[in-house]
């Protein structure tokens, strides 16, 4: 009977479902006006790729965490720029994406047993759980009214919508406008990286910083490049000579397809200059400029001479002893003419030396007095004529009572016989450097140090030359100021830094480190600047890195 009467009740299905009254859709209609019309979303959220999260218990100061839907995971690669507008108390912030993007499942841990079983036995094609993106986010600053940023002392609260910013607001941020360009910034191919010559950038003191084969050179090569074309005047200490072929183009494959896919001329660096120590041999013999010097030893300060020979406590005071001797000898032979005369007036040796003395002078000098504590005849072959006179040098020599001991005093007029037999000090077959010439708004020099093999020869040269742009950079300064602007920039790039300025050498060497400190600190106000360039930093000490101001590491 029951089965009787179920069959009786049956109906077909489509009977059983019956239309919503018109009445019930009209009331509804009615809420969702009063309500304010159909949900469209948040107004705030158009554009919004993702939105914060909540903080964790292993959330850090200073970054938020962003969850980002599966269609735009691939919009926020790392290092992108991004702004969070942060819900209920309307601020603004900018960040950059330090962390990500990375994928994680819906609702499920990504090492759960079924996304692994799934992955693993679905090879990835079946049974793929849904997915969302994450990406951390470092704070840069709170926007404020008008566009200026400030440190951020607040953080976005959850659920805060999420903008990538466009390639030109993210170079707004990170100031990528300039004059010199280095490349195109990380994650961004479109955005070209420049700096201004500007006190705040050039010319203060660079860094360049990486291990061997790094990019140090690139770096290098591609900064000479675009300074030349901003019309600086480039000196670049040389010590490997690898830099004396910047003039050719490069011939690295895997350049010249950088070169090309960045829409790039393949060309050298035009308008170089190599200049290399008489008696020594450049790198590229072929370079289409090459010219010799040598140095002027009236130039070098003794205070930095005896530095550089590394003379011992003895030796030292019978260099002073033998120093002051032969200026007074070139006072009572009238040796000084009237332009050396007027720089006496103000003389400062522990900048420079005392003008027209030559290392012949001090040399026969030393010969002379060391003769004369041994009690020996007086020594011939003498260079400077006017020392042959032996009773005018022996009115000099007594009254200056210089101390005995033979071994001390040959020991001195060893170091000085091997850097006179070297020739590089006033010798007349190479004049002294032009830094007139050097400093010439797109002149490039490459002073080729790679046949010197020698530390001290080196030093002497860096010193020299370090001092001569300063004086030259000086006198330019003070011409533009006349003129109510100022010089070309000058750069001054030197190679294996540590070599010359490391924490060993300084510690014996402090007053030729005093003069590179007064000229970085000097040169910055007269547009000329220092690069220091080393692939060993540790070699540096704290004085020497307290002088720069912009880095260029290389990873």
């Amino acid at each position: 009977m029951a089965q009787e009467q179920f069959q009786k009740s049956e109906k077909p299905a489509g009977e059983a479902i019956q239309q919503v009254p018109d009445s019930a859709l009209a009331s509804m209609a009615n809420e969702i006006n009063e309500a304010g019309g159909e949900w469209k979303g948040n107004p705030e959220d158009e554009g919004a790729i993702g939105w914060t999260a909540f903080d964790s218990p292993s959330s850090d100061d200073g970054t938020v965490t962003i969850l980002l839907p599966k269609d735009t995971i691939l919009d926020l690669p790392h290092q992108s720029l991004v702004r969070i507008k942060s819900r209920s108390d309307s601020r603004s912030y900018l960040g950059v994406v330090v962390k990500g993007p990375l994928a994680e499942p819906d609702g499920l841990r990504p090492d759960a047993p079924v996304v692994v079983t799934a992955t693993v036995r679905g090879r990835g094609n079946i049974l793929i759980s849904q997915y969302h993106g994450r990406v951390q986010v470092e704070l840069i600053g709170e926007e404020l009214e008008g566009g200026a940023t400030v440190p951020p002392r607040r953080r976005p609260l959850p659920n805060s919508p999420v903008f990538p910013l466009s390639p030109e607001e993210t170079a707004q941020v990170l100031r990528t406008s300039g004059d010199i360009m280095l490349g195109v910034a990380e994650s961004h191919d479109e955005i070209e990286v420049k700096v201004p010559i500007t006190k705040s950038v050039f010319p203060r003191h660079l860094g360049i910083l990486g291990t061997t084969g790094g990019g140090k050179s690139t770096t290098v090569s591609g900064l000479i490049a675009r300074l030349q074309h901003s019309d600086a005047a480039v000196v670049l200490l040389d010590t490997e000579g690898e830099y004396t072929e910047i003039y050719k183009p490069t011939e690295d494959e895997s350049m010249r397809r950088a070169l090309k896919r960045r829409g790039l001329p393949l060309a050298g660096v035009p308008n170089t200059h190599v200049l290399n120590l008489v008696g020594r041999e450049t790198a590229n013999p072929e370079h289409p400029s090459i010219g010799q010097f040598s140095l002027r030893f009236s130039d070098i300060s003794p205070y930095a001479l005896k530095e550089i020979l590394d003379l011992s406590e003895a030796q030292e005071e019978r260099f002073f002893k033998a120093y002051d001797a032969t200026k007074l000898a070139l006072t009572r032979f009238k040796m000084l003419n009237p332009q050396q005369q007027q720089v006496l007036e103000d003389l400062d040796e522990l900048e420079t030396g005392y003008p027209g003395m030559g290392l012949a002078h001090l040399h026969d000098m030393v010969r002379i007095i060391a003769s004369v504590i041994e009690k020996e005849p007086y020594p011939e072959g003498i260079a400077i004529p006017q020392f042959r006179q032996e009773d005018e040098i022996m009115k000099i020599i007594t009254p200056l009572r210089p101390p005995g001991n033979k071994i001390s005093w040959y020991a001195l007029l060893g170091r000085l016989g091997r850097i006179k037999r070297l020739g590089i000090f006033d010798n007349p077959k190479a004049p002294a450097l032009d830094y007139g010439a050097m400093l010439r708004p797109g002149h490039v020099s490459i002073v080729d140090l790679s046949d010197t093999d020698s530390p001290q020869v080196n030093n002497l040269v860096i010193a020299q030359l370090l001092r001569g742009v300063h004086l030259q950079q000086d006198e330019n300064y003070r011409k533009a100021a006349e003129e109510g602007g100022h010089p070309p920039l000058a750069m001054v790039f030197i190679e294996e830094a540590h070599e010359f300025l490391s924490d060993e050498r300084i510690r014996k060497m402090s007053v030729l480190f005093q003069q590179v400190a007064r000229i970085a600190r000097r040169g910055r106000k007269r547009w000329l600047g220092l690069c220091f360039i080393t692939q060993l930093p540790q070699h540096l000490p704290d004085e020497v890195l307290g002088l720069i101001n912009n880095w260029v590491l290389h990873k």
